[in-house]
């Protein structure tokens, strides 16, 4: 049951989304052209506009430049809905920021306080520069999504390996050789590797 709900969920959100940045704005699109109490001066600037600034000027033109009630409504859903979805955005990926900034924070504390066993002296220092990095490069992710799922997910993976307070050598390798390719490293199959390795712990 759950699954169907799923797929029922993901196949009205596919359809908004195909409404939305295709159906819609075409329809406004041949509305435009076709409109014959508009100039052709207004409509060759609205219809390079709605090119142009796909598909957010056609909810504008549905808004402000058409007198049918049926697309003033349309627009005004599809406004919100545009801006809820850009408000997701940002929260969710100040949200993972935060977290992740923590979890690094928390594991430099544990490196700075000798809380994990099985590391020299010079492996230590390594992983806490490592981290210090992985810092600084969160903070300058802004709009990098991806870079900032490879961060979180080579947080979640020294999280996974330290879990018993100790590191052996074959971890220590792997968790330093996907630090060294983290700007080659697939999110997708890298994230697959993280969540594999925590269901091994």
């Amino acid at each position: 049951m759950a699954n169907i709900i799923a797929l029922a969920f993901t196949l009205i959100v596919l359809g908004i989304f195909i409404f939305g940045a295709l159906a819609y704005p075409i329809w406004m699109l041949i509305h435009c052209a076709t409109a014959q109490q508009r100039s052709t001066k207004s409509k060759t600037i609205w219809i390079i506009l709605m090119i142009l600034v796909w598909p957010l000027t056609s909810y504008l033109y549905g808004l402000f430049a058409s007198k049918r009630t049926l697309f003033k409504w349309f627009s005004s859903i599809l406004i919100v809905l545009l801006g809820l979805l850009v408000f997701v955005f940002f929260a969710s990926t100040a949200y993972l920021n935060k977290y992740t900034a923590s979890l690094i924070s928390t594991d430099i504390s544990k490196i700075s306080s000798n809380q994990i066993a099985g590391l020299t002296d010079e492996e230590a220092a390594g992983i806490k520069s490592n981290l210090e990095t992985l810092q600084n490069e969160l903070k300058g992710s802004v709009l990098k999504t991806d870079k900032k799922f490879t961060i979180y997910n080579l947080t979640r993976m020294f999280d996974i390996i330290s879990t018993d307070n100790q590191i052996n050598q074959s971890e220590l390798t792997d968790w330093m050789d996907k630090f060294e390719s983290r700007d080659t490293l697939d999110r997708n199959a890298f994230e697959k590797y993280v969540d594999d390795l925590g269901g091994k712990k």
